[in-house]
């Protein structure tokens, strides 16, 4: 992302990974240029840790 600074990107993962811990890292560090987040719920143990992951990531302004 800093390799392209004035590019905007769509995060594509799912929940079996840290990809919605990672993903809010990107978010907190470069708001401006992630237009959306998109996590595919496939492991329904970690639900509750990442809705609230999801929830931060929406109060930053991105759509998921």
């Amino acid at each position: 992302m800093e390799s392209f600074p004035h590019m905007r990107f769509i995060l594509l993962g799912d929940s079996s990974q840290r990809d919605p811990y990672i993903y809010a890292s990107i978010v907190e560090h470069f708001p401006q240029q992630v237009h959306a987040v998109y996590i595919r719920d496939i492991y329904k143990k970690n639900k509750k840790n990442v809705v609230e992951v999801l929830t931060k990531i929406e109060q930053a302004g991105i759509e998921f």
